[in-house]
């Protein structure tokens, strides 16, 4: 009977569980712990992508706005941070015609800070070429201005001389039949 019992499992005697090990701490990996990191720094990194969609859909004010908040965010700042394409797309902003936050001295401020801090990058490159061009242009741009009042001064002196000339000249002919700018002929 304990046999048949022993089989039905109807013994008195329970049967033992299988011997499960314990369980072992669960440590997280190190990937976890950079995931969370990366997730902290997401929301800079959407600001950053933001801006920059802003920026080829022509809307310069946005984009400018979302550059500035993603170069003020405190994690743009860790290692990793793309605070040089950041400060290149707001002076890019500031330094567009067709801007509605146009700003040369602004933008021409941005690349210097640009220049300065990410020097050695390709960013601070650009940065650097840009400066260059931008103080040739303001060179063009004084000889320019100084050419066009060189042009403005001798256009005046010209009219000048045909008024004097007109009121040398008499109204009616001279008898000798020379004019009295001329001399007599022999």
């Amino acid at each position: 009977m304990m046999a048949g019992c022993a089989r039905l499992g109807l013994d008195s005697v329970p049967p033992t569980p299988e011997s499960t090990p314990p369980a072992a701490p669960v440590e997280e990996p190190e990937e976890d712990l950079e995931e969370e990191e990366e997730m902290e720094s997401a929301p800079e990194i959407l600001i950053l992508d933001e801006a920059w969609r802003h920026f080829d859909r022509g809307q310069l004010q946005q984009a400018g706005i979302l550059f500035q908040d993603y170069l003020r965010h405190p994690a743009s700042a860790l290692p990793g941070g793309e605070v040089d394409t950041a400060l290149w797309g707001l002076a890019m902003v500031f330094l567009l015609p067709e801007s509605p936050i146009q700003d040369r001295e602004r933008g021409t401020q941005t690349l210097e800070r640009l220049t300065e801090e990410f020097g050695t990058s390709v960013r601070g490159a650009q940065a650097r070429w840009l400066l260059g061009i931008l103080a040739e242009l303001e060179q063009v741009r004084t000889q320019v201005a100084q050419q066009e009042d060189l042009l403005r001064q001798l256009n005046e002196t010209v009219e000048q001389l045909k008024r004097i000339d007109l009121n040398r000249r008499p109204a009616g002919s001279s008898s000798s039949g020379t004019r009295p700018d001329s001399l007599p002929r022999p």
